[in-house]
């Protein structure tokens, strides 16, 4: 069987080079120039810088000042060890010295008294109060 250029072997197989030349002597090159053209440009520079958010969690009463610099700090979760409300107006008051500009806290199981069913189960003395 003799093959010429123009000829299919298999419709699924890639046509060589050549035969997309000989068959778009226009557009093959252009379609090629446009690619390298593509692959060689940077991305352009972004209009506003990228917003760097920080996440923390399960910090257990404990702070720390190693805290990464960022425009969102997330805390998730975990701020006490008891849940009581002098563990969580400590932290608040940490959290509250970080330079990021939007915090946002989400309550964990240890987080006892920010949930109302929750907070019948601190002793009667935790149980009242409220947070600046």
């Amino acid at each position: 069987m003799r093959l010429n250029l123009f000829s299919k072997v298999d419709d699924f197989e890639p046509k060589s080079p050549l035969q997309l030349l000989l068959r778009a002597p226009l557009r093959y090159p252009l379609r090629l120039l446009w690619r390298i053209s593509t692959l060689l440009r940077s991305s352009p520079a972004p209009k506003t810088p990228p917003i760097r958010v920080v996440c923390l969690s399960d910090t257990h009463t404990n702070t720390y000042n190693d805290i990464p610099s960022g425009d969102i700090l997330i805390h998730a979760g975990d701020l006490t060890n008891t849940g009581n409300i002098n563990e969580l107006q400590s932290q608040i008051n940490w959290l509250a010295s970080l330079p990021h500009k939007h915090k946002i806290v989400i309550a964990g199981n240890h987080d006892t008294w920010l949930d109302p069913r929750s907070r019948v189960t601190l002793p009667e003395a935790d149980r009242d109060g409220s947070l600046d």
